[in-house]
């Protein structure tokens, strides 16, 4: 099979419906107090992963001193992937006690994932951002034929 890229308004569709995937996901776990969200973005180029993960955050918070924030890549492989996907998928509310009845929704997302990040590189952010940023957080990256992506799941209480 012969991998062709996408056009820029098929990766804008295919992102949006990660996200809208990604929407449902934070609703089941809701819980008192606790402040979820999950999104998956596509990063704008730059020469390297590294920079644009670099610039993003230089953008979404504008004075802020990127090197304080330690930013680094570990390469995972898939399963990594997914055993965090189901970690972040079933964390609060509605969602714990639904993890046994739902195990085909982390395949799912993958399903859709893997349409647009066709043989990806897949990357944990290892990142100290400062203390207002989220409770905890877990942030990977792909270096894809489309371009490169950004999948970044926290919680804050």
């Amino acid at each position: 099979m012969k991998f062709k890229k996408m056009t820029d308004e098929h990766i804008q569709l295919d992102v949006e419906k990660i996200n809208g995937y990604l929407s449902a996901i934070e609703t089941m776990n809701i819980a008192d107090n606790i402040g979820v969200e999950y999104a998956f973005i596509n990063l704008p180029q730059k020469l390297t992963l590294l920079q644009s993960i670099e610039n993003n955050v230089a953008n979404i918070y504008p004075g802020t001193i990127i090197a304080n924030w330690h930013i680094s890549l570990e390469e995972v492989n898939e399963h990594q992937l997914v055993d965090s996907l189901n970690t972040w998928f079933f964390c609060f509310g509605k969602a714990v006690t639904l993890k046994n009845e739902l195990p085909a929704l982390c395949a799912g997302f993958m399903d859709l994932l893997k349409q647009l990040v066709y043989t990806p590189a897949i990357y944990r952010v290892t990142m100290i951002p400062p203390v207002w940023y989220a409770t905890d957080w877990e942030t990977f990256a792909f270096d894809t034929d489309n371009g490169f992506f950004l999948l970044e799941f926290n919680f804050d209480t």
